[in-house]
């Protein structure tokens, strides 16, 4: 049986990845909405954002294929951004779960991107969810 967000019992509690998931899409998302392509991104989902309070720019994937893939991401109309951005991943085969005795088994971890430019390379791991979070200069 796969627990709804949260499992827990007398002395632990813990998030599924369906939580960490729409933690990561809830927390992660600005006020307009930006024209992006990639290449390579077959059975890939994408959303791009900013802040406009903070010019930091949101860009959320779904990889629902069994392999990673390889984007090259463009921002349009973006002039600069910093160097450096980060990416958190949400990573698992489709029927992994957290429990009671594996609770952090699918976790989000966080990397950082170097020598970000408003046309770069990323690779998304085979069935994930990734957050890139970029600041415009």
């Amino acid at each position: 049986m796969r627990p709804s967000l949260i499992g827990y019992n007398a002395s632990t509690v813990y998030g599924s990845p369906s939580y960490y998931a729409l933690k990561m899409f809830s927390t992660n998302y600005g006020d307009e909405i930006l024209s992006a392509t990639l290449s390579n991104g077959e059975g890939m989902y994408k959303s791009v954002t900013r802040d406009s309070n903070t010019g930091v720019i949101y860009i959320k994937f779904v990889n629902t294929v069994a392999g990673k893939v390889d984007l090259t991401i463009a921002l349009n109309g973006t002039l600069e951004v910093a160097p450096n951005a980060v990416i958190e991943i949400l990573e698992g085969a489709p029927e992994d779960t957290n429990f009671i005795d594996e609770p952090e088994k699918v976790v989000p971890r966080t990397q950082t991107l170097k020598n970000v430019t408003p046309t770069f390379k990323c690779e998304i791991p085979p069935h994930s969810i990734a957050v890139i979070k970029l600041k415009e200069m």
